[in-house]
């Protein structure tokens, strides 16, 4: 386990939910950037919602994912904002957890 300044992690923890969809979204778009061309991540095929895909598009979308959620109002979901798509970010946030239970166990080299 890495150490971590115990200052950071507790600012970290008041909004967990994002931070754990930034930290997701930064460390997958680095994991693909650095794997190009070290690993073939269109060996692995998965099944979702009846279309097969590979490593990297899941990937991709789990990346489309966390982009919108980080950019959306992720806060007032639980309101009548007219500031968000409650449903949308809902289906969203889903998505991206099927998805990275999918391919959790491939995500190394």
């Amino acid at each position: 386990m890495f150490k971590t300044k115990k200052r950071k992690l507790k600012e970290e923890c008041w909004n967990l939910d994002y931070e754990l969809i930034k930290w997701l979204n930064e460390h997958l778009a680095t994991y693909l950037k650095d794997s190009e061309g070290i690993i073939d991540l269109t060996y692995y095929k998965y099944v979702y919602k009846k279309k097969e895909y590979n490593l990297k598009e899941l990937c991709e979308i789990i990346l489309e994912d966390t982009a919108y959620l980080l950019n959306s109002e992720m806060y007032w979901v639980n309101t009548e904002s007219p500031y968000n798509d409650y449903k949308e970010i809902e289906y969203k946030k889903n998505e991206m957890y099927d998805l990275l239970k999918m391919i959790h166990w491939h995500l190394w080299w």
